[in-house]
């Protein structure tokens, strides 16, 4: 967007930080201005300064953005009043520190819906507009550093925007494929002087329990004092403002304005392709070394999630071979019934059937009890279950959203924030392997929802890994990263909860919806063997291997997103069919070594 004069910009977190800087920056270039904030007095603030600065026009608006009906006031506000909208800035979020074992659900539940859900709920109301109405449009989501690199410190924080981070990239991609003329920046700042350590007093009531005694611990506390550290000796905001309209000026994708994180960035991913385990810096303490004895699985506990089909009826034999004692679980009964004898025939002598939809914090509870109840120890976690729905994140229905980010990424965290401590108590060798797809770590067009929770799992694995490590636990992460592979990944339809039913939305009937599902069951179908897959996993979670990267013919296009990232280039989309080609007339043969890696 060059033209400003007199067009109209949505901004929310605009009362402090970068929300009132990008007030300031709208107003000078004498645009029509919806300011949003959850505090309602504070972005009153606004209005004044704006006007002092040359804005056309201002309405100050009090909402919270984790709540879809009040994006829905906010777009039909900003409609009422304006008739169109030109530039929308996601700016509202919120991160909250802590460990996977202590930092409430309710603080997970809060940076979901802030620091992700927001930005879908705006961008697919949004989005249909800026298109009717025909002119070059812009959206500028609030990312932070935080989404391309990972740490031990905030998991939720650093999962979510890694999560808010594909979510712009892939609707990019959807955007240009349709030809609409939308362009997507993300700003991805390091520490800046914003107002983000005073999380605490724009908490929302429906995520708020003063009672919860981690609120008056002495991690919540330390983690306080931590996020105020680093959020008040950082970088003056003054300019900032100024430099995300310049490069939304120039449609510019990447605003990543400290480039002291290059390197990081650049070697996190690399790690990834070149399966090098992910070192926490600045610890000083080195990993336990494995020994030989502590491989042997035998006797040892595992719960392998989605233990019905596909790979986790592979996990399964491969659990079975090892006389493992086994819990398996599924949200298909009747299939999972059929597991036992799977199981007994590869030489399993204990094996537990638990029904579960682990989409449910207690439904995992569930499993989790049993286990303990039964076997007293867990040794191994397979989180495997996922989900997925075809579509573009802007169009698929939102009770798809809540499905996909419960099963692929949330779940991750209802069973380890309740196994991590049972591991530790233990003090034996223990390991956690998380299922997550080449789609946590790349992006395309067509199952958007799938690459973001994906995303957002290898980079909580990455987060847990390294607190492990903080913590001298030995307790070793590993995330499998498959591409396309023969499994029942395209029926997943057929296990879709009775809350997210179909019910008479007719997106179900659309043509994107059939022809995904027509298209899942055609790259599916033409994937890889299953067979020599599970035993593949369970050899890398015996040698501590952190990235199970099965697909070669990815790296590139891993390794581009990363190069375009820290050029500061536009990404230029690669659908996975241009990434694979024919999977069965690859160059050296349909395997190509895919299980060497």
């Amino acid at each position: 967007m060059k033209d400003f004069k007199g067009r109209v910009a949505v901004i929310t977190g605009a009362a402090n930080g970068f929300g009132f800087e990008y007030v300031k920056e709208a107003a000078k270039r004498g645009m029509k201005i919806l300011a949003v904030d959850i505090e309602g007095d504070e972005v009153l603030r606004c209005e004044p300064v704006a006007k002092e600065l040359g804005a056309e026009e201002i309405v100050c608006l009090q909402a919270d953005v984790s709540l879809l009906e009040d994006t829905q006031k906010i777009v039909k506000c900003a409609m009422e009043k304006f008739g169109q909208i030109d530039l929308l800035i996601n700016n509202a979020g919120t991160g909250k520190g802590g460990t996977i074992s202590n930092l409430p659900l309710r603080d997970w539940e809060w940076m979901v819906y802030a620091n992700l859900m927001s930005h879908v709920y705006m961008m697919r109301q949004v989005i249909p507009i800026m298109m009717k109405q025909g002119t070059h449009c812009n959206i500028l989501n609030v990312c932070s550093i935080a989404g391309l690199i990972t740490s031990n410190a905030m998991p939720g924080y650093y999962s979510t925007k890694h999560a808010a981070v594909q979510l712009s990239r892939a609707t990019q991609y959807e955007l240009e494929e349709i030809g609409a003329d939308i362009q997507i920046s993300i700003f991805c700042p390091g520490f800046v002087q914003t107002d983000l350590h005073h999380a605490e007093r724009h908490r929302p009531a429906r995520f708020s329990d003063p009672t919860d005694p981690y609120y008056q611990s002495a991690e919540f506390f330390a983690s306080e004092k931590a996020s105020e550290y680093v959020v008040t000796t950082g970088l003056p905001i003054d300019g900032f403002g100024e430099k995300c309209f310049k490069a939304i000026e120039e449609d510019q994708f990447y605003i990543v304005t400290h480039p002291q994180y290059d390197p990081l960035i650049k070697k996190q991913i690399y790690d990834r392709v070149d399966g090098n385990n992910p070192d926490l810096r600045n610890v000083g303490k080195q990993r336990k070394v494995v020994e030989s004895g502590d491989k042997d699985l035998t006797g040892r506990v595992a719960i392998i999630t989605g233990a019905a089909y596909g790979f986790g009826k592979e996990f399964v034999k491969e659990a079975a071979k090892r006389k493992m004692k086994i819990v398996a679980v599924d949200i298909m009964e009747d299939e999972l019934a059929k597991i036992e004898d799977v199981a007994k025939e590869y030489g399993a002598e204990d094996i537990t059937l638990i029904h579960a939809d682990v989409s449910l914090y207690e439904e995992t509870e569930k499993v989790v009890k049993t286990t303990m109840e039964k076997y007293g120890q867990i040794d191994l976690l397979m989180n495997n279950a996922g989900t997925c729905t075809p579509g573009f994140g802007f169009m698929i229905p939102l009770q798809d959203w809540e499905w996909i980010i419960r099963t692929n990424f949330l779940s991750h965290v209802y069973f380890m924030r309740q196994v991590v401590p049972i591991m530790k108590a233990q003090g034996t060798h223990c390991n956690i392997m998380n299922t997550c797809s080449v789609a946590g770590l790349i992006t395309s067009t067509g199952m958007c929802a799938y690459y973001v929770t994906k995303n957002a799992a290898v980079a909580l694995s990455e987060c847990i890994e390294y607190e492990m490590q903080e913590a001298g636990a030995d307790i070793h992460l590993s995330v499998f990263c498959p591409g396309f592979v023969r499994t029942n990944f395209d029926h997943a339809d057929e296990y879709r909860p009775a809350r997210y039913a179909h019910g008479d939305d007719p997106y179900y009937e659309s043509e994107m919806f059939k022809k995904g599902k027509q298209s899942a069951a055609f790259v599916i179908g033409t994937g890889y063997p299953i067979e020599g897959f599970g035993e593949r996993v369970f050899k890398a979670v015996e040698n501590d291997e952190f990235y199970i990267v099965t697909h070669p013919e990815y790296d590139e296009h891993i390794k581009a997103e990363v190069d375009q990232t820290v050029a500061r280039t536009n990404p230029k989309v690669v659908s996975i069919g241009e990434a694979i080609k024919d999977v069965t007339n690859l160059p050296g043969g349909p395997l190509r070594g895919y299980l060497k890696r």
